[in-house]
This record gives C-alpha cells, structure tokens and sequence, in this order.
C-alpha cells in the first residue's frame, strides 16, 4: 500500500475533525433534550407531591374536626364528612395516572 501524500492525510484530517465536532454537537443536544425532559418530569412529580401534601393536611383536618366534634352525633358529622368528599374536586396526577381525592 503506498504511503499517503500531505495533501492527503490532511484532508482525511479534516474530515476527521469535522467528524468529531458533529458528534461533540450531537452529545450536547443530547444533554440538553434530556436536561429538559428530567426537569419537566420533576416538576410534574414536585405537582404531585404538592396536591399529596394537601389531601393529607385536609385529611388531617377532617380528622381533628371530628375528635372535636365527638360531643355531638358522630354519624352526622360522618355523613357530613363523607357528602364533602363525593362533591371534593378530583386532583390528577400524571405520574400516578389515578384520581386522587
């Protein structure tokens, strides 16, 4: 095989280099897509988690609500707290992919 000629191994150079600067290009908008979606993606779960610590601050209301209220009928305050439930609005969350009360 004979040997190459400058002329030759310099354009093989450049194409090379121009090779590589694509790739470099590649991975990094490969790093800024996923960056993307991952804070996307925490933002929806921090959402969530969010809508989770709510319910449980209501839940934890209704609860001492009803301690409270003991002193009078508990069925009432039963029923009461069960109709609030049926007509609470329904909170999504897309990482669970459920209705959450």
């Amino acid at each position: 095989m004979p040997l190459k000629d400058s002329t030759e191994t310099k354009y093989s150079l450049s194409l090379a280099r121009k090779a590589l600067y694509a790739l470099r290009g590649l991975v990094k908008l490969q790093a800024l897509v996923r960056g993307h979606l991952v804070r996307k993606r925490t933002t929806a779960m921090v959402r969530c988690m969010s809508a989770l610590v709510a319910i449980q601050v209501r839940a934890r209301f209704q609860r001492i609500q009803m301690v409270e209220n003991t002193g009078s009928t508990s069925k009432q305050g039963f029923v009461m707290g069960h109709e609030r439930r049926l007509n609470a609005p329904q909170l999504v969350c897309p990482l669970l992919c459920r209705n959450i009360i």
